[in-house]
């Protein structure tokens, strides 16, 4: 049999094309199928380069998914027959909650409560109907009226400007407030930092968030926090990718915003490189932007990012934040609460320069699980992978670690009198929750940046409460724009204010 393969794990020098592996062995069950096409994947990089959680035994043949004829059948084969033409992989099997999928994903559950299966042939069919019929709303939108409420920012001139910081936490959902496994130690973590905060002089405040996605495509979520549109479909962000890069200027936006009150603007996100078929864009106009290839990290990999965040966030203060008095906005996506939360938390190091000098990776003791969690959850790993505790509590330990980093950073680092949101992209994957929420935290230790959250229904302090109001991913564009003006004015008078936007604007801002 013909075949690429790979012996090893590594870049495309790795594949190997051969002419002679044995011809597959038929089992019971199975079907023999002559390969007429295949199709290369995502999931094919990951397999060539190596994931944490997925084993093979080499030599390897990838490939996701194939169409073919079938050439021959097991005795106890009744569905198929020599000569039928059939596409390889039409059922996929997914362990993980079933409340993410269910039927309105046309899936079905087996026997086994935590196991379920898509029929991706019959989604695949509805999702292509369901595009075009959003592709069509979509091309409407084009010649429809564009709300201008954004374009008046325009008018706007802040002469007193907090650097601010928007931290988006991977994956750091409500389910942590509301799990039966989490609530309780999730809740203790929230009172611990919030009074290591409060003993630092920072003032906070609490809400929940509605956001347009679950378990990821953080860049939906992105995008409908910068633009003021709930961005919930792929063709949208498309569409709107389309536009920004043909004129930058055309689609108002935080980031540009901020740019004409002369903010410095940076992007970090270390876990972002150049991809085949995916190019790297300075989509909303960033000042900087700081990626993997920027940060000069030359430590062993920890998780998806290779650079950890206590490194990547440490390194942009003192490459990039530090060196100029100018207010800066800074928009860090996080990567160590990254699931599958098994790549075993990086240490946290007493200076974040001693990441370049390990040649390997260094990781703490498991924790006494009699004593789990303390408080903090500092170096809460295994070696090298933590698949020994269930899916929620290696999630919580992941969140707690970013929590300790943020927490070390914003307290020793953080210039006087910042604006701090903190909040999640969306829910993590993999753990069962019906909240679509994620928690946002405003900080500062100036004390009226936080009474303006306040005067919104935020709730004190960082754990969730039952009061604690929720807003709506598309609508903190406006919500923020509103906090700094109210501070640069010291305004009591809201009505001079620009107007709130609770649910953002049409889509047709980003598709004109």
């Amino acid at each position: 049999m013909r075949a690429i393969v790979i012996n090893d794990h590594g870049d495309a020098d790795v594949l190997e094309y051969r002419t002679d592996m044995p011809d597959p062995q038929l089992h019971s069950g199975e079907a023999l199928v002559r390969v007429e096409a295949t199709s290369l994947n995502r999931i094919d990089l990951f397999v060539r380069g190596g994931y944490p959680g997925m084993t093979f035994d080499f030599p390897h043949v990838p490939g996701a998914d194939v169409a073919g004829t079938v050439v021959e059948v097991a005795p106890d084969v009744t569905e198929f027959a020599d000569g039928d033409r059939v596409v390889a992989w039409p059922l996929v099997g997914v362990i993980g909650p079933t409340l993410a999928l269910g039927p309105v994903n046309m899936t079905y559950q087996s026997t086994n409560e935590r196991t379920r299966v898509r029929t991706t042939t019959t989604s695949a069919l509805a999702n292509a109907r369901a595009s075009l019929r959003l592709q069509d709303m979509l091309d409407s939108l084009r010649t429809a009226p564009v709300d201008s409420a954004y374009a008046a920012y325009d008018t706007l001139s802040l002469d007193h400007r907090p650097s601010i910081y928007l931290i988006m936490i991977e994956s750091y959902g409500s389910a942590l407030n509301v799990h039966p496994d989490l609530r309780d130690p999730y809740r203790a973590l929230m009172r611990h930092t919030d009074s290591a905060f409060a003993a630092d002089g920072w003032h906070r405040a609490t809400a929940r968030c509605a956001v347009p996605v679950r378990g990821g495509r953080s860049w939906l979520s992105i995008a409908s926090l910068f633009t003021g549109v709930r961005v919930e479909h792929q063709l949208l962000y498309n569409r709107f990718q389309d536009t920004a890069l043909r004129s930058s200027e055309k689609i108002p936006h935080l980031v540009r915003f901020l740019n004409r009150q002369e903010y410095r603007t940076f992007a970090l996100q270390p876990f972002t490189f150049e991809r085949p078929g995916l190019p790297v864009r300075n989509l909303y106009g960033f000042d900087q932007t700081i990626y993997r290839k920027d940060l000069n990290y030359r430590g062993p990999s920890y998780g998806l990012a290779n650079a950890p965040d206590q490194y990547s966030l440490h390194y942009t203060h003192e490459t990039y934040l530090a060196p100029s008095e100018t207010p800066f906005f800074l928009f860090f996506e996080t990567v160590d609460s990254h699931s599958l939360w098994n790549y075993g938390l990086p240490p946290y190091l007493d200076d974040w320069r001693q990441f370049n000098e390990q040649t390997e990776a260094t990781r703490s003791p498991h924790p006494d699980s009699a004593s789990f969690p303390p408080v903090f959850l500092p170096d809460s790993i295994t070696d090298p992978v933590i698949y020994d505790q269930p899916t929620p509590l290696r999630y919580l330990r992941h969140v707690a670690h970013e929590w300790r980093v943020l927490r070390e950073y914003l307290t020793v680092k953080g210039p006087p009198g910042s604006l701090v949101l903190l909040m999640g992209d969306h829910q993590p994957p993999l753990v069962d929750t019906q909240d679509s929420t994620v928690p946002i935290h405003i900080l500062s230790t100036d004390s009226t940046l936080v009474d303006h959250a306040r005067r919104h229904g935020f709730t004190d302090g960082l754990p969730l409460t039952d009061g604690s109001p929720r807003l709506n991913q598309e609508g903190l564009y406006s919500f923020l724009v509103r906090l700094l003006t109210a501070h640069d004015r010291g305004a009591a008078d809201t009505t001079r204010l620009p107007p709130l936007q609770p649910k953002g604007v049409s889509p047709s801002l980003l598709v004109r």
